[in-house]
């Protein structure tokens, strides 16, 4: 492969904390911090009863199941279900002065050519359960996770620094390659490239 061809730049990316910490009577409180807005808190109110949520949390997965190597245009049932849950949680957690925030950083880290990560700091330990990969932003209809623009990642409270694992180089990688119907095919020679180029140091 011509080594110009090759991409040399990494996405950056502005920092976005949502941190929620413990409640009750399913009311917890939220706060929100922006490297380049500012902070906001807002209070969620969770929406589901511990029934209505495990309900919803089983048609999620058998939608998902169902879903599972298929994509479409038009939303289907299964997919709408998936989208619901989605929009719950998107409208529960972002509310007030918060979603604000959010659209404020949104715009900020697009007028920089920027992605903005979101990261999740989740105290209560039945809402670290959740599956809020599946955010879904009306807005700009779609799922945040899916956007290289709002990728979610987690962040674990841990009381010590995790330590680094011992390897003995070389590095033995295992890859795998999805070949989706409906998508182009990869081309698997090129992304074996990429990923020797970015380890040949290890």
């Amino acid at each position: 492969m011509d080594r110009d061809s090759r991409p040399t730049d990494r996405m950056a990316y502005l920092d976005f904390d949502l941190e929620i910490g413990r409640g009750r009577a399913r009311r917890y409180p939220v706060t929100a911090r922006s490297t380049v807005t500012g902070e906001a808190h807002a209070e969620m109110r969770f929406p589901y009863t511990e029934q209505v949520l495990e309900n919803r949390l089983l048609a999620l997965e058998l939608a998902v199941l169902q879903l599972s190597g298929t994509r479409r245009r038009i939303a289907s049932p299964k997919e709408q279900t998936a989208q619901d849950f989605g929009k719950v949680l998107f409208d529960a957690l972002f509310t007030g002065d918060l979603r604000s925030l959010y659209g404020e950083s949104l715009r900020a880290a697009e007028q920089q050519g920027k992605g903005l990560r979101i990261r999740l700091h989740i105290e209560p330990p039945e809402l670290a359960a959740l599956p809020w990969e599946f955010l879904y932003d009306t807005r700009r209809g779609e799922y945040m996770c899916l956007s290289s623009q709002t990728p979610i990642v987690r962040y674990p409270d841990l009381p010590q620094p995790i330590e680094q694992l011992p390897v003995t180089p070389p590095l033995r990688i295992l890859g795998m390659v999805v070949d989706a119907a409906d998508l182009a095919a990869l081309d698997v020679a090129q992304e074996k490239a990429r990923v020797e180029a970015a380890l040949k140091d290890l």
